[in-house]
């Protein structure tokens, strides 16, 4: 059975453009380092996994003036991510131990201001013959 998760990391600070390549390449190694690796995926996922399929994307998104941060506004580096689990049953992932493994990541430069979401694609209705 496929289950499917989205995930929205948020930095919550204000980038330009020309630091997007590094920081972006930071915050996808962070994220791909705990979602490729046995033993912390073992950990997030309740339920036995039998595969894992991850596709992300890392953005600057415009944020507003006063949404989470004071000033005029700015650009906030973000990653989505679709999580691809398939098992014998549906697969549950632990969004608080997941929130735990990326904000302790030796290489995360953002500590706990990195804003984790969590949500459950729906899956698509079957078409009949």
């Amino acid at each position: 059975m496929k289950t499917s998760y989205y995930i929205g990391v948020h930095t919550g600070q204000n980038y330009s453009p020309q630091d997007y390549t590094e920081k972006a390449g930071n915050l996808l190694h962070i994220v791909l380092d705990v979602l490729t690796s046995e033993e912390r995926m073992a950990a997030i996922v309740r339920g036995t996994a039998e595969s894992v399929h991850t596709e992300a994307e890392v953005s600057l998104e415009q944020y507003e003036a006063g949404n989470w941060q004071p000033g005029e506004g700015g650009w906030e580096l973000v990653l989505k991510a679709v999580i691809d689990l398939e098992g014998p049953g549906k697969l549950q992932l632990d969004k608080g131990k997941l929130s735990s493994m990326l904000r302790s990541h030796e290489a995360n430069e953002w500590g706990q201001s990195l804003k984790i979401e969590k949500k459950a694609v729906p899956k698509e209705p079957r078409e009949d013959p």
